[in-house]
């Protein structure tokens, strides 16, 4: 899975007008620097950033198949981070509100998604996803 197959055309053309790319080496500065999104690509999915190059600007994505084991731990580690949670989308989603980053996770059956925008993004992830 790549990327693209996160966002829909629309958003990738937004993304291209605006003079924004896919940073390429995203999943390593996460792995560098352990931040915890990166279990997207532990468990065998993507994740991704698009933003203005030189900037601090930026869109995150993350999917990936995950177990119940998985997801219960993932879900823990949320849990005791403090986001909050409700039932939406078709599953779990938990979220959380910070001063630089927003983040939201949503957990189905047997995959998580990962935004940092809305959850009207996760659910286009979603669709996009099922669809390649």
């Amino acid at each position: 899975m790549a990327c693209d197959t996160l966002v829909d055309d629309a958003d990738e053309a937004k993304y291209a007008a605006a003079g924004w790319v896919a940073s390429p080496d995203y999943e390593q500065r996460a792995a560098e620097e352990t931040w915890p999104t990166l279990a997207f690509v532990t468990y065998g999915g993507v994740l991704c950033q698009w933003g203005q190059p030189n900037s601090d600007a930026a869109d995150m994505y993350g999917y990936s198949p995950i177990t119940p084991a998985q997801a219960e731990a993932e879900k823990a580690r949320l849990t005791s981070a403090g986001y909050t949670v409700t039932e939406a989308l078709g599953g779990i989603v938990f979220e959380a509100h910070g001063e630089y980053l927003n983040e939201y996770f949503l957990f189905l059956d047997d995959s998580w998604y990962y935004s940092t925008l809305d959850t009207a993004t996760l659910e286009k992830a979603v669709r996009t996803v099922e669809t390649h």
